[in-house]
């Protein structure tokens, strides 16, 4: 009984470890913060950390997109939701699709 004890405090503990070292969830959250203040340029600097620990998470470059569509920088812009089709093929697709538009309409182009 008191080997299984052991091995699910073990267990526990490692869990608990490796939660805490992925601060990608309170990065997204503390970008989500600055987003909603207008402070786009911290919010992409936390979004990209957040990227750094979860590069397979797709709301994370449609979020970056966000940032950089918010500060005008297009190109940057449709890049990320380039990325965010790539890793979602879910809900995200359409509103990447969608944001990608508005990205190239804000350029001039109007054929893409």
């Amino acid at each position: 009984m008191k080997g299984n004890k052991s091995v699910l405090i073990l267990v526990i503990w490692i869990s608990f470890s490796a939660f805490r070292w992925d601060d990608a969830p309170r990065k997204v959250r503390e970008g989500n913060r600055l987003f909603e203040k207008k402070e786009y340029g911290e919010a992409l600097d936390r979004y990209k950390k957040a990227e750094m620990k979860r590069p397979d998470a797709p709301e994370i470059p449609f979020n970056i997109g966000n940032s950089y569509y918010r500060q005008h920088a297009f190109e940057e812009a449709i890049a990320s939701h380039k990325r965010t089709l790539e890793l979602d093929k879910g809900p995200l697709q359409s509103k990447a699709q969608y944001n990608i538009g508005n990205s190239l309409y804000r350029q001039g182009d109007l054929k893409e």
